[in-house]
């Protein structure tokens, strides 16, 4: 502290009410008022009114300020707490109690007090607040009761808080003085939460959590109390699977597809892993008059599902093969002259799109020499 606190003399106690400026914004005058005690005048725990005192220490001489001219040294604000236009205080007819902590604006939230000195303790406090002395607030009276200084109150008893260390500030713009404390506002002071209060001094618990608060979910948040949509649950997102899962949305490896195992079979399917039918050639096969079956659709989206297509007969029965697959304008995109060749429905290096299109198969049987001419459709959808 640089300079002495001029105005502090002894004090008489009659009835505690201790007041304590407990924080004090210079620049946006909030202001923090606790109640220690609430006794003082009558046995009633109540203060219904309080009023603020501003002076300089040293005193500014002569004063800029109309409300610190002519040789007064002090402007008051008067707080009628339950009178209309104030709502500072607690409860519905804003009396102050033993407990109680109160945070206000002093320019703004003062409308009728001050019998007139509100604009100049703004322009005190804005322009004074630079100068080279100090600013000095304090609780100057509190119900009626006798002055800080000792001056007559309406109460006729003394200044009821004989700890007055505690209900003054001074302060500072220029360096001249320490800053006070800040005032109290009460919110969630944890940057990481969802509710985060730029402005709160002090966590009142009610600091919110974005994140998925599903227990089920792999990336469940027990912190969390605000579920953000977040939720991600593993399964096999291939809707071409055996076991594909919906409500999945991270693909955890777990995909299984049904086909047949055997690889005997005309249709064996090396990548499957759930037994499926399985289509036999004759056990004694007859190439006199081989069998061809050819598939109407398949999906080449890279699923290991039915991702290609291929006529099914049996490759040894064939002395000629010639297979091809043409587009809507008539134009050869795949063409093959072996019965194992699988089209993955490319054309060269670029798969096709989805749609129809049109096959031809003309072949000549092994041991009959019967000349077969077929032709047909095939659907692709991926």
């Amino acid at each position: 502290m640089k300079k002495l606190i001029w105005f502090l003399i002894p004090l008489m106690s009659w009835g505690q009410c201790d007041m304590e400026i407990i924080g004090f914004n210079p620049i946006s005058t909030d202001i923090t008022i606790g109640i220690n005690g609430g006794y003082c005048g009558t046995q009633a725990d109540s203060i219904g009114e309080f009023i603020l005192a501003m002076s300089f220490n040293p005193p500014v001489d002569p004063s800029p300020f109309q409300c610190l001219q002519d040789g007064t040294e002090w402007a008051f604000l008067l707080y009628p707490l339950n009178f209309p236009g104030f709502d500072i205080g607690e409860g519905a007819d804003n009396i102050l109690q033993s407990g109680d902590t109160i945070t206000f604006n002093i320019l703004e939230d003062t409308e009728l007090a001050g019998s007139g000195t509100l604009m100049c303790w703004q322009n005190a406090m804005q322009i004074g607040s630079y100068f080279e002395e100090c600013i000095i607030l304090t609780i100057w009276q509190i119900n009626d009761s006798e002055t800080l200084l000792g001056g007559p109150g309406l109460g006729g008893f003394p200044y009821p808080d004989n700890d007055v260390t505690n209900n003054w500030i001074q302060f500072s713009l220029s360096g001249s003085c320490n800053p006070p404390p800040p005032p109290i506002v009460y919110g969630c002071v944890d940057p990481s939460a969802y509710n985060y209060n730029e402005f709160a001094t002090v966590s009142d618990g009610s600091c919110e959590y974005a994140g998925c608060t599903d227990p089920e979910a792999n990336n469940y948040d027990e912190t969390a109390t605000i579920d953000d949509g977040s939720c991600s649950y593993g399964g096999c997102t291939n809707p071409q699977a055996y076991n594909y899962d919906p409500t999945a949305t991270i693909d955890d490896g777990s995909c299984v597809y049904q086909g047949c195992l055997d690889p005997v079979a005309l249709n064996y399917c090396e990548d499957c892993d759930v037994e499926g039918e399985c289509i036999y050639g004759p056990q004694d096969p007859d190439c006199n008059d081989p069998c061809i079956k050819v598939p109407n659709t398949f999906s080449p989206n890279g699923d290991f599902v039915n991702d290609y297509w291929q006529p099914i007969t049996l490759r040894e029965c064939w002395l000629e093969w010639e297979c091809r697959v043409y587009n809507r304008w008539g134009e050869t995109i795949w063409w093959s002259v072996e019965p194992n060749d699988k089209w993955l429905g490319n054309r060269l290096d670029t798969y096709v799109a989805d749609g129809v299109y049109v096959w031809t198969i003309k072949a000549t049987s092994l041991e009959s020499r019967k000349v077969v001419d077929m032709a047909g459709h095939v659907t692709i959808f991926r």
